[in-house]
């Protein structure tokens, strides 16, 4: 499903994940949220591509391409995510947003 994609990386806080890049014109970053980048929320960003933008999809977690997955699994991604965000400072979330931004070629502020 991701064939058309470009694929890329990004690091932020030490972390580096993978990037799905596809499009011209301005830029949008796609947040899946768990579980990750379905087939539903390429759907989507094909749609965003189709309407003249450049859309660059980090991957946090999951397999892209993959639908859902278990429960358990999703209760245990949850209670990571809730930690790191607990351990991660206001500007180190900037940080990690600016990062993403700079995927799309900007200069982030």
């Amino acid at each position: 499903m991701l064939e058309r994609w470009t694929h890329g990386s990004f690091t932020a806080d030490g972390c580096t994940y993978p990037t799905y890049r596809r499009g011209t014109g301005p830029g949008v970053i796609v947040m899946a949220e768990i579980p990750g980048i379905t087939p539903s929320v390429i759907a989507f960003a094909d749609r965003v591509v189709a309407a003249g933008m450049t859309v660059v999809m980090p991957s946090l977690f999951g397999t892209p391409g993959k639908g859902a997955f278990g429960r358990v699994h999703s209760r245990r991604s949850c209670e990571a995510l809730r930690v790191e965000r607990v351990h991660r400072s206001g500007a180190q979330q900037d940080a990690a947003h600016r990062s993403m931004a700079a995927c799309l070629g900007g200069q982030p502020s």
